[in-house]
């Protein structure tokens, strides 16, 4: 893709949502026990007024590669969390900055 990264589901091999293993790992090796939160995570979407088209000061760039649709945005809040919850973390927070 134009920025090297494209938006998959949450059980993909290349989802960064797989990136927290490493610190699961470094809890249970330094801190055994200690909860682990998660923030800001999701799929930006192209919808609810917002649109995954670059800034009006970059129209002519491609769109951004990591949107998904909203069907797929709302399937995946689901299965992230399910995955998230089963690798041992105690919260987490759906986040977005603009859509």
């Amino acid at each position: 893709t134009v920025r090297g990264r494209t938006g998959v589901h949450p059980e993909h091999n290349m989802s960064s949502i797989h990136d927290v293993d490493w610190m699961m790992r470094f809890r249970d090796t330094n801190a055994p026990g200690l909860p682990v939160y998660l923030t800001e995570w999701g799929w930006d979407s192209d919808g609810g007024g917002e649109s995954c088209g670059p800034p009006p000061e970059r129209e002519g760039d491609a769109p951004f590669p990591e949107c998904v649709s909203e069907a797929a945005q709302a399937l995946y809040a689901v299965r992230g969390a399910l995955v998230l919850a089963r690798k041992g973390l105690a919260r987490l927070t759906w986040y977005f900055y603009g859509n």
